[in-house]
């Protein structure tokens, strides 16, 4: 049994923090955007019982909106939603919101809680909303929780750790501490996005794991929010502390948390190793973690997966030369044309394995062994055949790790099976995919993975498509196979949600204790289950349909797969196994003939631009028209792509939408850091010049103008714009003496 206790002091920071002033200032840009063209748009007067209550119980600092159009579809997405296809969406669950409450101090976000207890208010929780697996859309209309604005950040005077609010972005946490020569153990692989807590909720897993462990080694202490609406401090020493990681929100809100972080050294030492095949891949990590060798993270990147990088990573060096000829920058000419030569040459190397250091202790240790002399020929040590990687490889390898959805331009879908899986079983479980996903479909699987320190590979599986067809739509009932395929193997799912509902429960008993410790700890805590409905352990809003999806495919999946391993093991003679050999020969000669690989839809060019969207909203991050106006609101990058969407599908646009469509800066921040590399502002400037966009925004040339200057008046009068004005780090390239790299802070000049 689960007990709590009480103590919240030394959260006491985020107790201070208010967006009041936030707020006030995006509402006024709001209503100063609108005033001349559509008085009094945006400022909404509630409309029934709920809006009105929680406006009135809510501070200044809180806001309490009904979304229109654009941000009902932002709501009920999130990174992984948007690949499946809208009529399966529509028959298993209803994805709809009808309040959006972003409450601006914990004082509010403890009185919204407490309120949907007393009210029988169903609500979900919504961090950054970039989890693939649907566990931040709403289900039935019900109440989003948007933690956006409760986005604090106090580092420890001592520099040990530091305190962050629910919707703290990683991005931002990375930000501060770098500024105060601090750092991070472990991140996530989205660079722009994400909150910290939101990755506790979801497991904890990614960059840093293999020294650091999982982000729960590095949490000192937890602020949480029961369902109830009572708070308390949460230790590592207590049974509930564990119970929040991997929770995926059903427990309460993860109100605030105390982290620890450490200095940043500003270097950075990667090495990067090619092997031949996946058995000296894992066979080389093994020898890592019998050395007892210290990188911060492990990744691994099968063949197939280095080819497709190669090819994205020289089409965009490619692109960076011809702008730097085209300006005539000498120095930046003569880095793409490195860049570009380095791209070119990652085409050539097999299964690679990057380790990288970020200490000088832990990578000079590592020159004790013969793997890591310098030299690119191709060695053996011991059974291993192996390459060592030049350091510019090495370095743009590494620097990859933030981008690995940046090959989906080549889908534009990206399918991706998600799972933990032991190290041992890595290689059957690869080779067993290759024959399988790949054989059928002559379209090669890639794989991604981070060994984690407990002798277990974080996988991603990797098939590119264009859904959009609809003989690709197929493609997506191999997801679940090879999730299938992970957990016959020994593997268990990273996270839940919607999606990965059928595999719940069907894990190791090490899960099945968890899941139990989670049923029990919901049971108690949200009886009536309010929070997160439908999804992961809460089975309240699920129709018929969805209760078919959680209970048909595993066990169907379950008994394919085991005849196609078993079929693949016994080959010769009659046996009971005849049926397993007899599925391979069969799928081997009818899924490519029915699904060719390079099918691809037609589509206009602002939907094809906007189909390689990860959506990992990357782009709002950085953009200042989102600050000074709102997040989400209008003037957004997402809200923007979002419109033009929908006017490439024949949706209606009003006055307003395109009015807000108009207000950027075109300062190219989000075609900057966007990871799949979609020209944005480019693709803004198509859409304003559509006539269905002309028709909708009803101003002829004077008057646009006059509602750009106008927009550009508000910019430079916010405060929120102020920060956006800093001078960003200069992209020149760092020293790379002896294979470092150095990493200036941004506003370095």
């Amino acid at each position: 049994m689960i007990r709590f206790s009480h103590d919240i002091g030394e959260f006491a920071p985020l107790f201070e923090d208010s967006a009041a002033a936030r707020v006030a200032s995006q509402a006024r840009s709001v209503r100063l955007l609108y005033e001349m063209t559509l008085p009094g748009h945006g400022e909404q007067t509630p409309q029934d019982e709920d809006h009105r209550n929680l406006a009135d119980l809510l501070s200044d600092a809180s806001v309490v909106f009904r979304p229109d159009a654009v941000q009902r579809e932002i709501y009920t997405s999130d990174s992984g939603t948007p690949a499946i296809p809208v009529f399966i969406r529509r028959s298993l669950v209803n994805l709809d919101t009808r309040l959006v409450v972003r409450p601006g101090t914990l004082a509010d976000l403890q009185s919204f809680v407490r309120w949907s207890r007393e009210n029988h208010r169903p609500w979900c929780l919504r961090g950054a909303g970039t989890w693939p697996f649907g566990g931040a859309v709403p289900v039935g209309g019900e109440i989003v929780l948007d933690l956006t604005h409760l986005d604090g950040i106090h580092p420890a005077a001592d520099g040990e750790t530091v305190l962050v609010g629910p919707g703290a972005l990683v991005a931002n946490i990375r930000r501060d501490l770098r500024e105060r020569g601090l750092a991070l153990k472990q991140e996530i692989t989205n660079p722009h996005s994400g909150t910290l807590c939101g990755w506790i909720a979801t497991g904890g897993l990614g960059l840093g794991a293999y020294k650091y462990g999982p982000v729960r080694r590095s949490v000192q202490a937890l602020l949480h929010l029961r369902p109830d609406g009572e708070l308390e401090t949460l230790r590592p020493d207590s049974e509930e502390f564990a119970a929040l990681f991997g929770s995926e929100g059903q427990l309460g809100v993860i109100a605030g948390a105390r982290v620890e972080i450490k200095s940043d050294a500003f270097v950075s030492k990667p090495y990067a190793f090619s092997f031949g095949a996946v058995d000296h891949a894992v066979a080389f990590m093994e020898m890592v973690r019998e050395w007892e060798l210290q990188p911060t993270s492990v990744l691994y990147f099968d063949h197939e997966y280095m080819k497709i990088t190669a090819e994205v990573q020289a089409t965009r060096h490619r692109r960076l030369l011809d702008q730097a000829v085209e300006e005539s920058d000498e120095l930046k000419t003569r880095r793409e044309r490195r860049d570009l030569e380095t791209a070119r040459s990652l085409d050539s190397v097999e299964h690679v394995v990057v380790l990288e250091f970020d200490t000088r202790a832990d990578y000079e240790r590592c020159l004790r062994y013969p793997l890591f002399a310098p030299g690119g020929d191709r060695r053996r040590y011991r059974d291993l055949q192996y390459r060592r990687l030049t350091v510019h490889q090495a370095h743009m390898l590494w620097d990859h790790r933030y981008a690995p959805v940046q090959m989906k331009s080549r889908g534009p879908s990206m399918l991706v099976s998600e799972v933990v899986l032991p190290l041992a079983r890595f290689v059957e479980y690869c080779d067993f995919l290759t024959a399988s996903v790949t054989g059928w479909t002559n379209n090669p699987l890639k794989t991604e993975a981070h060994l984690l320190p407990d002798g277990e590979m974080l996988v991603q599986s990797i098939l590119l498509a264009d859904t959009g067809t609809h003989r690709h739509k197929l493609y997506l009932t191999l997801v679940p196979f090879m999730t299938q395929a992970a957990l016959r193997l020994g593997g268990r799912l990273y996270g839940t949600g919607l999606w990965n509902l059928p595999f719940l429960g069907r894990e190791t008993d090490a899960e099945a204790d968890r899941l139990a410790s989670h049923r029990e700890a919901k049971d108690r805590l949200d009886p009536d289950r309010l929070l997160n409905r439908a999804k992961y352990i809460n089975g309240a809003a699920r129709n018929w349909r969805l209760k078919l999806y959680t209970k048909l495919p595993a066990p169907l999946l379950g008994k394919i797969v085991d005849l196609l391993m078993s079929g693949r093991r016994d080959r010769r003679g009659v046996s009971p196994y005849f049926l397993g050999r007899a599925l391979w020969r069969l799928t081997r000669l009818a899924i490519p003939g029915v699904v060719p690989p390079t099918l691809a839809a037609a589509r206009p060019s602002i939907a094809r631009i906007n189909s390689a969207c990860a959506e990992c909203d990357s782009c709002e991050r950085v953009c200042p028209t989102s600050d000074v106006f709102g997040a989400l609101g209008p003037a957004t990058p997402i809200t923007r792509r979002r419109t033009a969407e929908r006017l490439s599908r024949g949706d209606t646009v009003d006055q307003a939408e395109a009015l807000a469509f108009l207000a950027c800066t075109r300062c190219d921040n989000c075609t900057r850091v966007c990871p799949t590399e979609i020209p944005l502002t480019e693709m803004f400037d198509m859409v304003e010049a559509e006539p269905a966009f002309q028709a909708a925004l009803g101003l002829d040339t004077d008057a646009k103008q006059a509602f750009v200057d106008r927009m550009w008046d508000i910019m430079k009068e916010s405060p929120l714009y102020l920060p956006h004005t800093k001078a960003e780090q200069k992209e020149e390239r760092s020293h790379l003496q002896h294979g470092l790299k150095i990493q200036y802070p941004r506003g370095f000049a």
